[in-house]
């Protein structure tokens, strides 16, 4: 097996190379920006609106799609503040703003909570919500006859108790909502990076599968369960490893007395993330038979299959990542070797850099010496 030092550098690198690409983030910034400024322009002289991202984008959870012909998306919320309107109506107002502009018009759907702009590669969900007076998000949410309703939610609160999580005693606190540009994470934490690597082989195991979107393991499913289990290790690999072996105890631990799952919002208990599954039994089929596949292909493999197996097993997953993530690994190793910073123990095994611990490399020179 490969030794741990090894497997941290591995899955720290991998990590990095699963990031949106720089062309990606570009458009991101760009489109937030320009759907922001649409919805001031026409709504700010009438409304009192706040404007910020959620989801991914807001926690840093963003990675690049498996596949080329596949898409990302980004999540607006626009919340209406200190006035009061019918669901359906404010659903209808934020779409009449965006069928304004001729772009987003032939583009625009409607779904169930958002408005959906597509593009080639990309997705917006526009999310209408109502900032009530006693401060909850209600969200806006379209019921099969056709009639809307309020449902009660917190998506800047769950970012607040997420990043509280990933930065811990580091975290600085933020006030409630307000208008909010769109911040492109540069330095991820371990609990970013782990659930980063989580969402790749997801949608791999998805892809793989050939089983519907609509089954697909929700990414704030896999992230608030990410973060309950995550108990601040540093290290990429040893984090994701200590998670995903909890997983099923956590799973069985939240059921209630009829069996059904409840895996509630943090900052919003009413919220089960997990509510679809007693309707779609297939979503926590497909969600179970996942985690037993993360299970197997990142963590039981790195523990029994040598370095040349692992990578060939974890070679369809992450393509060519897992080839640029060793080349990193060489590369950094190579300098270390050249400054004469490696050591070994038996914990570990080989280390590599100036604070390695162990007994020390006499550094190798073509001399000899």
């Amino acid at each position: 097996m490969p030794e741990k030092t090894e497997l941290n550098k591995l899955y720290e690198n991998l990590s990095g190379e699963i990031q949106l690409t720089k062309t990606a983030i570009d458009t991101i910034e760009r489109t937030f920006q320009s759907i922001k400024d649409l919805l001031r322009s026409n709504l700010g002289s009438d409304f009192n609106i706040i404007i910020f991202p959620q989801g991914s984008c807001s926690m840093g959870t963003t990675i690049k799609p498996l596949n080329s012909s596949d898409d990302f998306d980004v999540d607006l919320v626009v919340a209406l503040k200190n006035k009061y309107l019918e669901p359906s109506k404010l659903k209808t107002l934020i779409g009449e703003v965006l069928s304004s502009h001729k772009t987003y018009k032939k583009n625009l759907e409607e779904r169930g909570r958002a408005w959906c702009i597509n593009y080639e590669n990309s997705h917006v969900d526009v999310v209408p919500m109502l900032l009530a007076d006693d401060g909850n998000l209600k969200v806006t949410n379209r019921l099969d006859d056709g009639s809307y309703e309020y449902i009660t939610s917190n998506p800047y609160g769950l970012t607040k108790w997420f990043k509280k999580r990933c930065y811990g005693k580091d975290y600085k606190n933020e006030d409630e909502p307000v208008t909010d540009d769109l911040k492109v994470y540069k330095n991820h934490r371990t609990l970013q990076k782990v659930i980063q690597i989580l969402k790749y082989h997801r949608n791999f195991y998805i892809d793989k599968m050939g089983v519907s979107e609509k089954v697909k393991p929700i990414s704030m499913l896999i992230t608030v369960i990410a973060s309950e289990l995550y108990e601040d290790e540093e290290d990429v690999f040893e984090a994701l490893t200590n998670i995903v072996r909890k997983f099923p105890n956590y799973l069985e631990s939240h059921k209630d007395i009829n069996e059904n799952y409840f895996i509630t919002n943090p900052v919003n208990t009413e919220e089960n993330f997990a509510d679809k599954w007693l309707e779609y039994p297939e979503r926590k089929n497909v969600f179970m038979d996942w985690v037993k596949a993360v299970s197997l292909d990142l963590i039981q493999d790195a523990n029994i299959l040598d370095r040349i197996d692992y990578t060939d097993r974890l070679q369809p997953i992450f393509n060519e990542n897992i080839n640029k993530a060793y080349n990193g690994i060489g590369e950094e190793q190579e300098k270390y070797q050249m400054e004469g910073n490696m050591s070994y123990n038996r914990v570990n095994g080989v280390n590599f850099g100036s604070d390695s611990v162990g007994k020390p490399f006499k550094r190798n020179t073509f001399w000899g010496r």
